[in-house]
């Protein structure tokens, strides 16, 4: 019985199938299935990639796809209807560009205020740098990348759609690109090339794009911000990018030309993972044929426990899982791949791992930690006579992450005496001083007490207090001692 669903063609038109396929290998035998007709040939393996794909585009212009198989020795050609389709005008190519264009540039314009340190981000001038150093950077490199696999699908033969380019909001202003293949890929040579020339061609146009980003930075070096209030967010750089990094300084904020440079890399190494449907998933399947979807399963699981550490990798390995981890074959699976394909799939490897990034964001909170101490081999408690000064020396150290503005005050001293700070190298003295401190950066000063010719024996006590912008709060008592007949020796 017929499965309803197969369009089964007449006796004619099974001979005419025949005709054509004996063209290009011998048929001797046809058998008729529920659901498709295959047609026994005899195949020389060293000519059999460039006969079927011969057989294939002669098959096109009939309206067919044929697909052969190896079974018990035998090599069994099926054929089945090419499946209508209805193709988008290449208008809808250039007004997703143009959108592109303008969302890319609206993330440009938030990336060049956030470089120059602009407190107005809504302004033309930041508008049109963003668009020159962020814009065009960014969709040239995403660009490039999908004309390498449309070209590689040209050169073999491959229907395929110029890029289609999606608007997205900022950071980036977009989700990237794509084209879409419309047909079956012939074999694993074709399968090989067409997956790993887009992530080539995107590569070697990130690295003028990341040299030239990198350069405009040095020549105008914006420093890391205050994260006192709101912290920063610090860029994982993969290994490419620290090997750029050895010729030309990396620091600083980054600019948004190196910064498009930076998706070029990461953009590359995602679409080098061996999963579903991705660049890394041809590759993998044109390699290791049907063990890829064990390959695929791994990756996505790799990328769900790196979800525990940046968050994007779980959405990114749901949404694997979502478009189907499995790859189809080529319409040749027979066919095997020679030598120099072979090294340009692991080269494929080696792209995927040089520009990686495990955590390509990370939030770093400001750290406050402002500390008070006596100088080493000091005590807080001293011995002394009246009508004399004692000398506490302190230091103060700003061990957090975070620029403080750190005031010390003298908020306790006995009626009659005087209490003040001395700062080294300055001429400087009052009983509060205020001063700010960088991360790292320590205080060195001097408490200065003079004791009243009229002051009574008995123990003192000096209450020293800190505090810093960030609530910080730090005391410290002074124990002063007056013996019984103390006089100031002279």
């Amino acid at each position: 019985m017929f499965n309803p669903a197969f369009n089964y063609p007449s006796d004619e038109e099974i001979e005419r199938l025949k005709s054509a396929i004996s063209m290009f290998f011998p048929v001797y035998r046809v058998s008729i299935n529920y659901d498709a007709i295959g047609f026994f040939c005899e195949v020389d393996e060293e000519s059999l990639e460039e006969k079927f794909n011969e057989l294939r585009i002669h098959m096109r212009d009939m309206e067919y796809i044929p697909i052969i198989k190896e079974r018990k020795g035998e090599y069994i050609l099926f054929i089945k209807k090419y499946p209508k389709q209805r193709f988008r005008s290449t208008y809808l190519n250039i007004a997703m560009l143009i959108l592109t264009l303008i969302t890319t540039a609206i993330a440009g314009m938030f990336q060049w205020a956030g470089y120059v340190g602009s407190s107005e981000i809504f302004t033309p001038e930041n508008l049109l740098y963003g668009e020159l150093f962020f814009s065009v950077p960014l969709l040239t490199i995403l660009g490039v990348h999908e004309m390498g696999h449309y070209f590689m699908a040209r050169k073999h033969n491959v229907r395929a759609s110029l890029p289609f380019f999606i608007p997205f909001m900022p950071p980036l202003g977009t989700m990237g690109a794509f084209i879409s293949i419309r047909e079956p890929i012939p074999d694993k040579k074709s399968l090989l090339d067409i997956g790993i020339a887009g992530p080539i061609a995107g590569f070697l146009v990130a690295i003028p794009v990341s040299i030239i980003g990198l350069h405009l930075g040095s020549i105008n070096p914006q420093s890391v911000p205050d994260i006192s209030s709101s912290g920063v967010v610090l860029m994982g750089l993969p290994i490419m990018y620290q090997i750029l990094g050895l010729f030309i300084p990396i620091g600083g904020v980054m600019h948004p030309t190196a910064f498009a440079g930076w998706v070029g890399f990461l953009v590359t190494a995602i679409n080098l993972l061996p999963a579903g449907q991705l660049d890394g998933g041809h590759i993998f399947r044109a390699l290791f044929g049907d063990k890829t979807k064990y390959v695929s399963y791994i990756s996505v699981f790799f990328l769900l426990g790196l979800g525990m550490l940046y968050p994007g990798w779980l959405i990114f390995g749901f949404l694997i899982i979502f478009l189907g981890l499995n790859h189809a074959p080529p319409l040749n699976d027979i066919s095997k791949l020679k030598p120099d394909r072979k090294m340009l799939g692991v080269f494929g490897i080696v792209l995927l791992i040089i520009c990686f990034v495990p955590i390509p964001f990370e939030q770093i909170e400001p750290v406050h930690d402002v500390e008070m101490h006596l100088f080493p081999g000091e005590t807080n408690n001293t011995v002394a006579h009246v009508n004399s000064t004692v000398y506490f020396n302190i230091t103060v150290k700003n061990n957090g992450t975070a620029t403080e503005d750190v005031t010390l005050i003298i908020p306790e001293y006995p009626p009659g005496w005087s209490a003040y700070f001395f700062e080294y190298n300055t001429s400087n003295a009052s009983s509060t001083f205020t001063f700010k401190m960088a991360p790292g950066e320590y205080q060195n000063l001097t408490l200065v007490i003079e004791i009243p010719a009229n002051a009574g024996t008995g123990n003192y006590t000096v209450g020293l207090l800190m505090s810093a912008r960030s609530g910080t709060h730090r005391t410290m008592d002074f124990s002063i001692l007056i013996p019984e007949n103390a006089k100031n020796p002279l």
